[in-house]
């Protein structure tokens, strides 16, 4: 009994053990469901093997490869100013057009070169025995005098107020106007000889608008001739067509008068004929019958012949007529036109003439004074007056002359003097001195009157730092040129280990918006990147192209070869923290409630890289690399897949 009590306890027990399980399991497994649902949900990929090409890319300004400072050895005033930012011009343009003026550089080089030149002749001196050199000096002096005498005649000369240089400036003047006015009267002369002549080939002396108005002339007499020909002929043959005898009327009128007779006759014969008896022998009257009716006919054959011609004759003596009045009318207009040329002729020629008698007077009263200025200039000349060039040659050869003065007494002294070798040296010293302070200032001279400053070379004007009126100072940069000719440049700045994977020479394409075509970028130099030295290179290219120009901006793309690697990853699986480059790879652990995921960290090294994929080492080629997930996670994060 006790036993069949305790049966149905144990059933309840067992039952309630079942049940506190299935409870217990059933929570465990909606736990874990709900807490799926709240980890972050990953997408994940398996490595690959694969060839990676890495891209370089930058974007740069284009500049040209080279460019030059347009500066000024001297002093000067801009005259104008020919060009301005931005404009392009060619070798040999005109830049900047300079006033002709002594610039402050040339006037103190001078002053250096006199103060050097006194400076010499005191050391000379200084050196010198006054008693024992007496007559060097005198001769010194002398000679210096009239080296003084002749760049004063100079500066006369140059001034124009000698009388040699006013009597060259007049004669000079006049003979310029005399060649002048020959010239005109020479001129004037042809086209009074042209103004008669019948072709335009002779007629080609004559100006314009005589050459115009003769030749319309000409031309409308010729015209004119050639239509009263044609007309004259057409007269003459209407002439010969109506003939001397042209009273048809009469013959008209005594042909019909002659056909009635006739007719009456033949009538008359008919009747005798009818009247006849018939023994009557009728032959002769009807051989009379037969003539005369032959003679009827005859007449009115004549009859419409002087008819016919009668009409025709009026005719051609209505056309005779009009071409008459033609013929006359033709006559008329070409007396017209041969008095209109005349009466131009007549005008020209007196036009000409009154030109030639105005051009001839003034060259009379200019060859009068031309004569005059010659006998003036050969006075001058004649009274021991030089030219300007000829003053220069004189003062050229003086200075020799004093300079071999100096170097003969020089050479007297070192002579006289062998103890005075450390001031030769210095008077030597001095006197180089001087050759060059003389080469400084021919070149400066010979610089101050080049009004014009031209480009070296073709490009672009970059900027303008001067303006028309003002004076620049020596070594002012006035302007900058890039120099298009060379060609164009563009940068910009790379890491250092993506500038390792580049070699001057590689090419490089266009990535950017551009119009032109044959473009071409090559790698010319890698360099340090200033503004980051330690991490970054700057790349230089040389571009080419239909359309570039300097200040356009470009973006360029360069790659190096494809290269197979083992472990390919996507480039959103790469991390990085302070520790360096890793990935998460996803690895699933059984349970018996299922499969759970965590985020592994593994350390790589990154080998290769492009737009999309990346080559690293510390893989083993078999990992699920996590690439995106709905939350941020760390190493150690439990994670649930993508779902599929």
């Amino acid at each position: 009994m006790n036993n069949e009590n305790r049966s149905p306890r144990k059933e309840v027990i067992k039952n309630i053990a079942i049940v506190f399980l299935a409870v217990l399991l059933v929570l465990t497994f909606f736990s874990n469901t709900f807490m799926n649902y709240t980890l972050p949900q990953v997408s994940a990929v398996y490595v690959s093997q694969g060839t990676i090409s890495e891209q370089i890319r930058g974007s740069g300004t284009v500049e040209a490869a080279e460019s030059y400072e347009v500066k000024f050895d001297q002093t000067r005033t801009i005259k104008s100013v020919a060009v301005k930012t931005g404009q392009t011009i060619n070798a040999g343009d005109t830049l900047f057009e300079l006033e002709d003026s002594d610039s402050d550089e040339l006037t103190q080089a001078q002053k250096d070169l006199e103060d050097k030149e006194l400076d010499y002749k005191k050391a000379v001196l200084a050196q010198s025995d006054s008693s024992k050199y007496q007559s060097d000096y005198l001769e010194i002096q002398k000679a210096e005098k009239e080296l003084s005498e002749l760049q004063a005649k100079y500066q006369a000369a140059l001034a124009g107020t000698d009388p040699l240089s006013s009597a060259l400036n007049d004669y000079n003047s006049l003979k310029s106007r005399s060649d002048k006015l020959t010239k005109e009267k020479e001129d004037l002369n042809n086209q009074l000889s042209a103004v008669n002549a019948d072709t335009s080939d002779d007629m080609i002396n004559l100006t314009g608008a005589y050459y115009d108005t003769l030749r319309a002339d000409k031309d409308r007499v010729t015209e004119l001739e050639k239509k009263v020909e044609t007309a004259q002929s057409d007269y003459d043959e209407l002439s010969k067509d109506v003939g001397a005898d042209t009273d048809y009327a009469s013959k008209i009128e005594e042909t019909r008068k002659s056909i009635e007779s006739a007719t009456v006759e033949l009538n008359q014969l008919y009747i005798s004929l009818y009247n006849a008896k018939a023994d009557d022998d009728t032959t002769s009257i009807s051989a009379s019958i037969a003539t005369k009716s032959l003679e009827i006919d005859q007449l009115q054959r004549d009859l419409s012949n002087y008819l016919a011609k009668s009409t025709t004759s009026g005719v051609l003596k209505t056309k005779l007529k009009n071409a008459e009045s033609t013929l006359n009318k033709a006559k008329k207009n070409l007396n017209s036109a041969k008095d209109t040329l005349s009466n131009d002729v007549r005008s020209i020629k007196l036009e000409i003439k009154a030109k030639l008698d105005k051009v001839t007077a003034e060259l009379d009263d200019v060859t009068l004074k031309l004569t005059n200025a010659g006998t003036a200039k050969d006075d001058a000349t004649a009274a021991g007056y030089l030219s300007a060039s000829q003053l220069e040659l004189k003062i050229s050869e003086q200075k020799d002359t004093v300079d071999n003065l100096y170097a003969a007494l020089e050479i007297k002294k070192q002579t006289d003097s062998v103890t005075n070798e450390s001031n030769q040296l210095d008077l030597e010293a001095k006197k180089k001195d001087i050759e060059r302070q003389k080469k400084k200032v021919e070149k400066l001279k010979s610089e101050a009157f080049d009004a014009v400053v031209t480009a070296k070379m073709g490009g672009t004007v970059e900027s303008v730092s001067v303006t028309a009126g003002s004076e620049v100072a020596a070594g002012t940069v006035a302007a900058v040129i890039s120099v298009s000719d060379l060609g164009y440049t563009v940068s910009f700045s790379v890491k250092n280990d993506q500038a390792k994977k580049v070699k001057v020479g590689d090419k490089a394409e266009i990535t950017s918006w551009y119009w032109g075509d044959s473009f071409s970028a090559t790698l010319s130099e890698v360099k340090t990147d200033t503004a980051n030295p330690q991490t970054q290179k700057t790349l230089v290219f040389n571009v080419t192209g239909s359309d570039i120009s300097t200040g356009q901006t470009i973006t360029l793309s360069m790659g190096s070869k494809g290269q197979p690697y083992s472990a390919v990853v996507p480039n959103a699986a790469v991390r990085e923290d302070s520790n360096g480059k890793f990935v998460l790879v996803m690895e699933a652990k059984s349970s018996p409630l299922g499969n759970r995921y965590k985020a592994v960290r593994y350390d790589i090294e990154v080998l290769a890289k492009d737009d999309n994929n990346t080559a690293v080492n510390g893989l083993m080629g078999s990992e699920y690399v996590i690439t995106t997930s709905t939350k941020p996670i760390q190493a150690g994060d439990q994670v649930r897949p993508a779902e599929s």
